[in-house]
């Protein structure tokens, strides 16, 4: 009896300790559309990276450049995927990317011209 008690015990205290684990959140941040389009432009005009390539996601952040500019933001890797799918579930945050995306895009050709 005295070790079905304590099997007992310490099963109760191995969900206790699945639990608290399992309740920790992890904070992403949705990036806002004139940030998102800062970057995209960035990513596109690197040579050598593509935006969104799972090449690029997939590596240790510290070996890409896509990690580097999101740093430059103050973005991680996780915060451009969970932004992805948040836009994806709200259109309007994509029409709102878009349309800064082409103001910035019209700034910078007008600059080259």
């Amino acid at each position: 009896m005295n070790i079905n008690y304590i099997l007992t015990y310490k099963t109760f205290f191995f969900i206790f300790l699945l639990t608290i684990g399992c309740n920790k959140e992890t904070k992403y941040t949705i990036i806002p559309p004139e940030q998102f389009a800062d970057i995209y432009l960035e990513l596109q005009i690197n040579p050598g990276i593509e935006f969104a390539d799972s090449k690029s996601l997939s590596k240790p952040e510290t070996d890409s450049t896509l990690y580097t500019i999101l740093k430059k933001y103050n973005f991680t890797v996780s915060d451009l995927k969970y932004t992805t799918e948040a836009y994806n579930k709200d259109i309007t945050k994509w029409q709102e990317f878009y349309e800064n995306l082409r103001v910035k895009l019209e700034k910078l050709y007008s600059t080259l011209n």
